[in-house]
């Protein structure tokens, strides 16, 4: 398929700042992390900014939601990086001088498989030396590759700035040649797959499986996944994955109280049912009760559901279309949680593996791990004084479809086949668990789809294709932009960040 051009048309604003109650600079449609961070940068150069929240929650997956009893979850994100001396969080929030807002509190990672349990130590070496004990025949590979990822790593950071939200990625020929001499362990394997890399260290499966540990923060490619991309993955074990202490929450809510310091109108529970489009430009949206007007839209939306729902399959090129309809979801989730009358009994994320796989017969799913961690072990916030809180994460297919076409009966049956199933999972981790329940509740890729507005429920948007440049920031309709997950820089909040931060400087707002 032919990959379309980038997009070359800049945006228009008014020598004035709209006077009109419903005309704006800049229009958002959502408020993840990456809209957050653009409306900051381009609210603070005087832009006159509308953003607009299909939730009562801002912040998308990375939200922190109130359950009855006194108990709180996060809607997705469970770990944040990015907030190293060089990363793009700590840069973002330096910036705005919001740093001291938030408490960050570090993760540790746990696999169990058949009743042992393998702690990941928080520091990277000390990692290293665990797995040399463990595996001593391979001994120097895991050393060897400890050290080429510690200096891949860095190698990769080293095209950002203190205080800087965009990476200073080469694009001249003889700067491209200078950053290939001067980072070799990153050039290596920036065009390589995850298992290619690790192959040629080591050849334990087991010392695979260990290191891939957190493919399936970007995705379900597992060790397909792209080197370059966990080459940045490994930064949750070099300089820490972290939780905000309050919930995820925190960090939207924290630059939303910076948002409000400029001109910004913000409307949550405010779905944007169209974009407006007049001779190939964005005029504005139309939300259920009302129109806005402006000449730049940034979606934060899924962009398969951007260009078939709001854009619109008619107003699009072919080619444009053909880009669209070939895009695939990524991977879903189905979200188990779970209130408890005690703490829970770790504060790890923990990795339950399953030497034989198990399936649910009802729904047909094949389940050959998940996620088990509770927040409110980390962060006694979340919960009430005593109780605590669990939530199962499981990696399936993004079918929102499949449990739409579902009666209520059905639907009630595939949760509850569910809510055995983890019952039964939280049992291997914590024997005596279940008697600890207080009430549970399933969500499936039914509900990402929903409340995420992303293509089929996918958790990370559309998967990204190396091999194109689409979907871009800049879309092919003028005055259109895309951030967050979905775009060529990928899932993650240090990533939407970056996206948000390339859009606002791509938008070049000045007056």
């Amino acid at each position: 398929m032919k990959t379309k051009k980038k997009a070359t048309w800049q945006p228009h604003f008014a020598k004035d700042k709209p006077t009109s109650s419903n005309g704006y600079d800049v229009i958002f449609i959502g408020t993840g992390i990456g809209a957050l961070t653009a409306a900051l940068e381009l609210a603070a150069k005087g832009a006159k900014v509308l953003m607009l929240e299909q939730h009562y929650l801002a912040g998308g997956a990375c939200s922190t939601y109130p359950r009855k009893g006194g108990f709180y979850f996060d809607a997705g994100v469970e770990s944040i990086s990015g907030l190293g001396k060089r990363g793009s969080v700590r840069n973002l929030l330096q910036k705005n001088g919001l740093d001291q807002k938030i408490t960050w509190l570090r993760n540790t990672y746990e696999i169990v498989r058949d009743g042992e349990r393998i702690l990941i130590p928080q520091d990277f070496y000390a990692w290293r030396d665990a797995l040399s004990q463990r595996f001593p025949d391979e001994q120097k590979g895991i050393q060897d590759l400890f050290a080429e990822l510690f200096a891949a790593y860095h190698e990769k950071y080293s095209v950002f700035n203190d205080g800087q939200l965009i990476p200073n990625v080469p694009t001249k020929i003889s700067d491209k040649i200078q950053f290939a001499i001067k980072n070799p362990h990153y050039m290596r394997w920036m065009n390589k797959t995850w298992k290619e890399l690790l192959g040629h260290f080591v050849k334990d499966e087991a010392i695979h499986e260990e290191l891939s540990l957190l493919t399936s923060y970007v995705g379900d490619q597992q060790g397909d996944t792209s080197a370059d991309i966990m080459i940045s993955l490994m930064g949750y074990f070099i300089e820490g994955g972290y939780r905000a202490q309050g919930g995820s929450g925190k960090l939207t809510q924290v630059l939303l109280d910076a948002l409000r310091g400029y001109d910004v109108e913000i409307k949550l529970s405010t779905d944007v049912q169209k974009i407006i489009i007049s001779d190939g430009r964005v005029k504005g949206v139309i939300t259920k009760k009302e129109e806005y007007y402006s000449d730049v839209i940034v979606s934060n939306a899924d962009p398969r559901v951007t260009y078939e729902q709001l854009v619109g399959l008619d107003e699009l090129a072919e080619d444009v279309r053909q880009h669209v309809v070939s895009l695939r979801p990524s991977m879903s989730l189905i979200v188990w949680t779970a209130a408890l009358d005690r703490p829970f009994m770790t504060d790890h994320l923990l990795h339950l593996k399953f030497t034989q796989p198990m399936t649910l017969p009802r729904s047909g799913f094949v389940i050959h791990g998940v996620g088990i961690q509770s927040a409110a072990a980390l962060d006694s916030t979340l919960a009430p004084e005593g109780k605590g809180s669990v939530a199962i994460t499981i990696v399936t297919k993004a079918n929102a479809s499949w449990y739409r076409q579902l009666d209520v009966q059905e639907l009630y049956a595939v949760k509850a086949e569910i809510d055995q199933a983890c019952k039964s999972m939280l049992a291997m981790v914590d024997p005596e668990g279940t008697e600890a329940i207080v009430w549970t509740e399933v969500a499936t890729p039914k509900t990402m789809e929903k409340f995420l507005r992303t293509y089929e429920g996918s958790v990370y948007s559309t998967i990204f294709n190396e091999k194109s440049e689409f979907p871009d920031e800049q879309s092919p309709v003028e005055g259109l932009y895309l951030v967050g997950a979905g775009t060529r820089i990928g899932p993650g909040i240090e990533a939407v960040v970056i996206s948000g931060a390339q859009v606002a400087e791509k938008i070049a707002f000045s007056r």
